[in-house]
């Protein structure tokens, strides 16, 4: 089974889209918890 190259970087992007979707998530809800110590 042949895989086309430009569905490998297809799936890549979307797979660092969410990356980055989630790190956004993530980094809001420290800089949240830090303001609540603070």
């Amino acid at each position: 089974m042949a895989v086309d190259i430009k569905d490998v970087e297809q799936v890549a992007q979307e797979l660092q889209q969410k990356f980055d979707d989630f790190k956004a998530k993530n980094d809001k809800r420290v800089d949240a918890i830090e303001q609540e110590k603070g």
